[in-house]
């Protein structure tokens, strides 16, 4: 269907970290989103999807736990995935 493309970057001192996803048309998948071993407030395209340990909001729904990452179900187009202390 086409290129995927990923672009991410992690904070000094891993106090950030930004993930930028570009999917084909037409197509969708899941996200992973490393915690780096502390709770995490994620943002997905500037508004809160993940809170205190679980989904926040309509931009996290499908989001759960697997071990030290946050996975996003059902990715489609560019989304901008980010968290900063």
């Amino acid at each position: 269907a086409g290129s995927i493309s990923v672009r991410w970057r992690r904070g000094a001192g891993d106090d950030s970290f930004v993930l930028t996803v570009r999917a084909p048309k037409g197509t969708a998948g899941r996200v992973s989103v490393p915690l780096l071993h502390k709770d995490r407030t994620i943002a997905v395209d500037g508004r809160i999807a993940w809170r205190n340990g679980r989904p926040a909001g309509e931009a996290g729904r499908g989001a759960h736990r697997v071990g030290d990452a946050i996975i996003f179900e059902g990715v489609s187009g560019t989304r901008t995935f980010a968290w900063a202390e």
